[in-house]
């Protein structure tokens, strides 16, 4: 792949150089930008007595990331790296080279193992194992300038570990996070992690999946939640059982409540519909209630008193009726005569918003 001059820069002011690496890191012909190229420019940089090294990349080849390491390593002068967006894979070993390694505030480090794909016979591909073991160790050379143990960063790298700028400095990846710069957009769209010029497929990264669950207010989401509700329940519990054991947590606790909103809802004489409401046919309280109204209506039910509370007769709700009237002042309204007699119709329209005043008191309203 030809060289994008865009994703490979090297700039000289006085005695500071500048690089920025903004694409994949390989020392095969496909790759953008190998290790041999670094080479040659860090030469052509000269007597520097400073180095910044920019990175957004999501990777490459892990053998040429380990070769800039060390050329960085062994330059006499100050470098410092940072994350501008992604250092991901072999990019976050060239990121350690750094005497000071400063992260972006919505930047992201990714670690993980040296992987490889292979074919052959059974002994060449023990031997390929060998040789990964071999690589892992020259890679945890990189990453033990980090304030934790070797073994906390083998485990890191066996789980794929996907860190904020916060995660990064904490584990001591990073020296410090940089809150100044303006922030970064990380937006993802159809499962494309996009960061800057950096774009990276993460449709199948369960652990990427995870650290997005935890972080989710760091990005800009769009065609996810769709995507989401077209998978099936074992496509998710598959790609993301995280995930699946939420949602389905989270259901449980919402039909938990669903059943004792409704049975709260309940007045003697809705037994059936009750059952029917909460298993048969499932509805929601508010449908429930709904149809405790029409039953109401229809005369079908009715309002039973309250344990040691005498419940008040049609004659008793005309008075209360008649004195809120008088409270209100509806009889100095012209055309008002002040009397008020209840047809069957508006006494069980009575019963029926007293039905409605009962289950709104249950439900908080």
């Amino acid at each position: 792949m030809p060289n994008n001059k865009k994703a490979f820069m090297v700039t000289k002011e006085q005695n500071k150089g500048q690089i920025r690496i903004y694409s994949d890191i390989g020392d095969t012909y496909w790759w953008e930008y190998g290790s041999d190229e670094f080479r040659r420019e860090l030469e052509a940089l000269g007597d520097v007595s400073e180095i910044d090294v920019y990175i957004n990349s999501d990777g490459g080849e892990v053998s040429a990331a380990t070769a800039i390491y060390s050329q960085l390593r062994a330059h006499k002068a100050k470098i410092t790296t940072y994350v501008d967006g992604i250092a991901a894979s072999a990019a976050s070993l060239i990121f350690m080279a750094g005497d000071k390694r400063i992260m972006r505030e919505a930047s992201i480090l990714m670690i993980h193992n040296p992987g490889l794909s292979a074919y052959g016979t059974s002994k060449q591909l023990r031997a390929a194992a060998d040789f990964l073991d071999k690589l892992k160790e020259a890679v945890l050379t990189a990453y033990n300038r980090a304030d934790i143990t070797e073994d906390e960063i083998s485990k890191l790298m066996d789980e794929e570990t996907w860190m904020t700028a916060a995660d990064a400095l904490e584990r001591g990846f990073a020296t410090e996070v940089d809150t100044f710069s303006p922030k970064l957009d990380l937006e993802i769209d159809n499962n494309v992690l996009m960061v800057k010029d950096t774009k990276i497929d993460v449709s199948k990264n369960k652990q990427f999946n995870t650290f997005y669950m935890k972080n989710a207010k760091m990005f800009k989401t769009k065609n996810m939640k769709e995507n989401e509700e077209n998978m099936t329940q074992e496509e998710l519990k598959s790609r993301n059982p995280e995930m699946y054991l939420k949602i389905k947590e989270e259901g449980a606790i919402e039909e938990r409540q669903r059943i004792k909103e409704i049975e709260e809802a309940g007045i003697p004489g809705t037994e059936v519909i009750m059952k029917k409401f909460k298993y048969e046919e499932p509805k929601t309280a508010e449908m429930f209630s709904k149809e405790v109204l029409k039953m109401v209506k229809a005369g079908e039910i009715s309002i039973e008193p309250q344990e040691g509370k005498k419940q008040k007769n049609d004659m008793e709700n005309l008075k209360d009726a008649q004195m809120d009237a008088k409270k209100s002042g509806v009889q100095n309204i012209p055309g008002s005569t002040g009397k008020s007699e209840l047809t069957p119709e508006e006494k069980a329209k009575m019963r029926a918003e007293r039905i409605a005043a009962k289950i709104n008191k249950n439900r908080g309203y």
